[in-house]
């Protein structure tokens, strides 16, 4: 199944599983409606979402590095809600802890 869902701009921030650098969703700002209404309509927490984003800078900065990026709720054949960044665009502002 294919979502209609556009762009939007959120902050995801570094975090450690497993020994690897993944991203999240940051806490503390508003996630748009439509990522809300789709995430609860699977029962899922929208901050636990998995996210495509840059490996490069996930390692090019320290662990809770936040990241004011455009991205877009899609869902993956067979493997579920993606949070997903067009790896070839920069980050609209970086903070770092």
């Amino acid at each position: 199944m294919s979502l209609e869902q556009g762009f939007h701009e959120l902050w995801l921030e570094t975090f450690e599983r497993s020994s690897s650098r993944r991203m999240r969703l940051a806490p503390d700002q508003c996630i748009p409606d439509e990522i809300l209404a789709e995430c609860a309509s699977r029962d899922i927490d929208p901050y636990q979402v998995n996210t495509r984003f840059s490996k490069v800078l996930r390692y090019d900065h320290p662990l809770g590095t936040r990241f004011l990026v455009n991205v877009k709720l899609t869902d993956r054949e067979g493997g579920g809600l993606l949070l997903f960044t067009n790896v070839g665009h920069d980050p609209i502002d970086v903070v770092e802890p």
